[in-house]
């Protein structure tokens, strides 16, 4: 077991017993529906070293919150309609950890009950989906000024995003 580096696909699917998931360090790489239908889980701790979360990873799960570490760069196989947290229906917090410099392709694509999100000053790019229907996203706090916000980057099909209401350092 001190070899595994990744969570394979479906790997814990339906384990609704667990209610606390804590990823461990060595793990890089989080596959497709790998907790998805764990009902009971809660609570998620995504360590740093995770640098892909694939479609679905996470979803059916019982989180209201949720930090994506900074190491997370990619995993959604180009279906931009179901993103990792898609289908946490009682997720309503996202927060970026600082650090992040790009919010990438479909991370939080569908995630439908997220009202709020916490984005670092760090960020200067959000990928394309990033936030395709996050239909209840209404508050977007940026940790930066809005001369920074200004001019991050961000990619088609994030209307959810660009509709909310943004708040910045300096307002």
């Amino acid at each position: 077991m001190n070899n595994v580096t990744s969570i394979a696909e479906n790997a814990f699917y339906g384990c609704s017993a667990m209610s606390t998931l804590v990823i461990p360090n060595k793990i890089v790489s989080i596959g497709n529906s790998a907790f998805s239908g764990c009902s009971g889980v809660t609570s998620i701790t995504i360590p740093n070293n995770v640098t892909t979360v694939w479609n679905y990873a996470f979803s059916g799960t019982s989180i209201t919150e949720i930090t994506i570490p900074k190491s997370i760069t990619g995993g959604n196989t180009g279906n931009y309609e179901h993103g990792p947290f898609s289908g946490c229906s009682l997720l309503t917090k996202v927060i970026f950890e600082e650090g992040t410099t790009s919010i990438y392709n479909s991370i939080l694509s569908d995630a439908r009950s997220v009202t709020e999100v916490i984005i670092p000053d760090s960020v200067t790019n959000i990928s394309r989906h990033a936030f395709y229907n996050c239909t209840s996203l209404t508050t977007v706090n940026f940790l930066g000024t809005r001369a920074q916000w200004e001019i991050v980057t961000i990619g088609s099909n994030n209307t959810p995003l660009t509709s909310a209401t943004i708040t910045c350092s300096d307002d």
